[in-house]
């Protein structure tokens, strides 16, 4: 079985609530919610060593990218419902996309890890 990837949700909204129950249904992903309000929220995030972070571009945190960056976290997407357009930041670039691409993004990394262990 390959290893899951750990995608947190970063935040309360509506969009990112419904984001983290279709990611679950994926059996090669662990997906974990942090609230963004928690005192303890940065804590959590480094602790859980995520490879991909999905927030709310409404309720972004300022810090996110930089923390995100700094513990070599894959992908970090930041969706926004109203436009119905999301945000790709890898260490390389930042790309704009609509919603539709998130399971895209998501399954990209859950295929290459395939083809990598299938190479081993």
């Amino acid at each position: 079985m390959p290893n899951s990837h750990c995608i947190v949700v970063y935040g309360n909204s509506l969009a990112l609530a419904g984001i983290a129950i279709a990611l679950r249904h994926n059996p090669a992903l662990k997906v974990v919610t942090i609230e963004t309000d928690s005192a303890k929220s940065a804590e959590q995030l480094g602790a859980i060593g995520p490879d991909v972070i999905i927030f709310d571009r409404a309720q972004a945190d300022a810090n996110l990218l930089a923390r995100a960056q700094q513990r070599g976290v894959r992908l970090v997407i930041g969706v926004d419902a109203n436009s119905d357009q999301m945000l790709l930041y890898t260490a390389q670039r930042s790309r704009a996309t609509t919603m539709q691409d998130l399971a895209r993004a998501i399954d990209g990394l859950v295929t290459e890890e395939t083809h990598s262990l299938e190479e081993t």
